[in-house]
């Protein structure tokens, strides 16, 4: 994937100046201006994916921000109201709003001309966006809900718009940024637990592990805490106090049951090696012997008999 950055505000003629490049210096062209808006685009480079984040954006709204019935055909936009106040669909709205234009519904939105909206959204698109959608908790049905945790969602945000794009696996972490965000949204109706620190680890370790899945375990633990904006200690210690387990622990138990695996059908060590991402024969030797006390031949040997 790659990224263009979008800026732009609202001259006092109300006409709109844009700004666009693929550099988040973009984002300076707007510094200082009033009623500006910052957007950080994702395009997949080869395949779409069946659903991916497209736009990270946050906007000091223009006192006159309005849209009538507006219809997106096949994106998912999910606002985080941080400041002012509004009508969404004829809903009030404020810090602590959030707020969903769902694909094919027609939406409306005004802001409070005397105290104009603040908020980050996100769009996502891909071909199973609405199942994806109901899979996290959302529903057509309640486009507005309210969060206790904006100071938590904006930290997110923010690191997502300041991220160097070209250290991490976009994919991988705007997808585990959508995890995270969604599980700060309030309980629904039918569930009568409020999210507690216990409910966030989980959401933390359940993002963790999908990334390390999807990557065959060799993703660093520091990387893997950057993408989902913890220190290493702290996600470290989140992970554990969920599993048991550190997080090289659970990708090096996870890589062996699948090196076992593979071997059992025939792979040869070294090719075994290879397809789990060690960056040497003997690293992957080593935690081989280390699992289970033989090496790769020997244990094939010794289950054979």
């Amino acid at each position: 994937m790659h990224v263009k950055y979008n800026a732009s505000f609202y001259n006092d003629d109300g006409e709109r100046v844009r700004f666009t490049g693929i550099s988040r210096n973009i984002f300076e062209s707007c510094a200082g201006k009033k009623n500006w808006n910052n957007e950080l685009y994702f395009y997949p480079s080869e395949k779409e994916e069946p659903v991916w984040l497209w736009v990270v954006g946050r906007e000091q709204a223009w006192k006159h921000k309005k849209f009538d019935k507006i219809i997106y055909m096949n994106r998912l936009v999910i606002h985080f109201c941080t400041k002012g106040k509004g009508l969404f669909n004829g809903q009030p709205i404020g810090r602590g709003s959030c707020f969903i234009i769902w694909p094919y519904l027609a939406s409306s939105l005004e802001a409070d001309p005397d105290d104009p909206l603040e908020f980050y959204w996100v769009i996502l698109r891909g071909e199973q966006l609405e199942a994806f959608a109901k899979d996290h908790g959302l529903s057509s049905s309640k486009l507005v809900f309210e969060t206790d945790y904006t100071d938590k969602i904006i930290p997110l945000l923010d690191t997502a718009l300041d991220t160097d794009y070209e250290k991490v696996n976009i994919y991988e972490y705007t997808m585990g940024l959508v995890s995270m965000l969604l599980s700060y949204r309030k309980p629904a109706p039918r569930d009568d637990e409020l999210f507690d620190v216990k409910n966030f680890s989980h959401n933390y370790v359940k993002a963790a592990q999908s990334i390390m899945d999807r990557r065959d375990y060799g993703i660093s633990v520091g990387e893997l805490a950057g993408m989902l904006g913890l220190t290493p200690k702290h996600f470290g210690r989140v992970f554990h106090q969920a599993t048991g387990e550190t997080p090289k622990q659970y990708m090096t138990r996870k890589r062996m049951k699948i090196a076992v695996d593979l071997l059992k059908k025939g792979i040869q060590p070294n090719e075994v090696a290879i397809m789990l991402k060690y960056s040497d024969y003997a690293s992957f030797y080593r935690a081989f012997v280390q699992r289970y006390g033989v090496s790769p031949k020997d244990y094939l040997s010794k289950n054979e008999e």
